[in-house]
C-alpha cells in the first residue's frame, strides 16, 4: 500500500478495516506525507475502522464521523465551490444492509452541494456483479437500485475488472462482488466532467485500491518527454539537497542547461533511493491481470497472493 501511495499520490485516501487501535491513526496519516485526517476504531474486533487522509493541498472539513461513514466538505481541484464527500462503509450482514440505504436517505435530505459518496458499500445493483456459488438477494439489489435513483446518485462507472472484492477461498467457494464504488447527483457531474474511476489491481487486501481522477493528468509537472519530477521524491531528506547539487553544479550555465542537469541527478539519485518502483508496481499489476484472465484455480489463487 505504501508504494502505491508514493505511486499514484492521491491527494485524498480512505482507507476501511485499518484494524488501528483507538488512536493509532494520529500516527498514521504522518507516515505516507499527509497533512491531516480523522479516523474511527470499530473496538475490540477492529473490523470497521475508518480512516480518511488529505494532503495539504485539500481543504477538508469533517461534519461527521461514525463506524460506518465519514461525512465531509471539500474544496479541491477546478470545482469553484465546496463539494461533499461521504465515504461509506456499508453494513456486512444480511439483515442489516437496509441501514446503508437509510443512511443514504437521510444523507441525501441534507444536500444542497455537490456530492461524491465512494466506499465499501456492502451491495451491488446488478447480478452481473457478482460471481460465486450462491446468487444474490433480488430484494437487496432492487433496493440498492432504488435508493441511489431516490437520492439523485447514479453510478460513476469505471475502468478494469469489475469485480472490487473477493473472499480468498478456494476455487470451489471462491466468490468476487462489485461491492466497492463511486456515486454522485449531477451537480458533481459537472464539476469534474472529465473524471475517471479507475479500479487497479489487488494489493494484499480483499477489496481492490479505487481511484479516482477528477481531472487527468492534473498537477503533473513533466520537464522534456521523457522525464517527469516525482512529487513523492520530496518527502526524501536528500531530494533538495539533489536538486541544488544539481543546479549550482556547472556554475553560470543557461537556466535550460541547469535544468537538464537536475535532470540527470534526479534521474540516477531516484534510481538508487527508490528503485524502479514504477516499473516494479507496473510489472505485478500486469502479472496479476493475466492472472485474472485464467481460468480460476487454487494455484492461481496462491500466484495472486504472492504477487500482492
Amino acid at each position: 500500500m505504501k508504494a502505491l501511495l508514493r505511486w499514484k499520490y492521491p491527494d485524498i485516501v480512505f482507507l476501511l478495516e485499518t484494524r488501528l487501535y483507538k488512536n493509532e491513526w494520529k500516527t498514521k496519516i504522518k507516515e505516507p506525507g499527509f497533512s491531516d485526517g480523522r479516523g474511527v476504531a470499530a473496538g475490540a474486533n477492529r473490523a470497521g475502522d475508518l480512516l480518511l487522509m488529505w494532503r495539504e493541498e485539500v481543504q477538508v472539513a469533517i461534519k461527521d464521523i461514525t463506524l460506518h461513514y465519514i461525512d465531509a466538505k471539500v474544496k479541491m481541484g477546478n470545482c469553484k465551490q465546496d463539494w461533499r464527500l461521504t465515504v461509506v462503509y456499508g453494513w456486512s450482514k444480511v439483515r442489516n444492509k437496509y441501514q446503508t440505504c437509510d443512511l443514504l436517505h437521510r444523507l441525501h435530505q441534507q444536500v444542497q452541494i455537490p456530492w461524491l459518496v465512494v466506499g465499501d458499500f456492502n451491495l451491488i445493483t446488478d447480478y452481473l456483479e457478482k460471481s460465486g456459488s450462491r446468487e444474490p438477494y433480488t430484494k437487496e439489489m432492487d433496493m440498492f437500485r432504488d435508493c441511489l435513483e431516490n437520492c439523485g446518485l447514479e453510478d460513476c462507472g469505471y475502468y478494469g475488472r469489475t469485480f472490487t472484492w473477493e473472499n480468498n477461498r478456494e476455487a470451489e467457494y471462491y466468490t468476487e462482488e462489485r461491492l466497492d464504488r463511486a456515486v454522485s447527483n449531477k451537480e458533481w457531474i459537472e464539476c469534474y466532467p472529465d473524471m475517471r474511476v479507475y479500479h487497479l489491481e489487488r494489493c494484499g487486501s480483499y477489496h481492490i485500491p479505487i481511484q479516482i481522477k477528477l481531472v487527468l493528468e492534473e498537477e503533473e509537472i513533466t520537464w522534456g518527454w521523457s522525464f517527469r519530477y516525482e512529487r513523492y521524491w520530496e518527502k526524501h531528506d536528500d531530494c533538495a539537497k539533489v536538486i541544488k547539487d544539481g543546479w549550482m553544479e556547472n556554475g553560470s550555465i543557461p537556466i535550460m542547461d541547469r535544468i537538464k542537469c537536475c535532470e540527470n541527478k534526479l534521474r540516477s539519485w531516484s534510481k538508487e533511493a527508490f528503485g524502479s518502483l514504477k516499473q516494479r508496481s507496473v510489472k505485478a499489476e500486469d502479472a496479476i491481470k493475466a492472472l485474472n484472465k485464467r481460468k480460476l484455480t487454487n494455484a492461481v489463487l496462491l500466484q495472486k497472493k504472492v504477487l500482492e
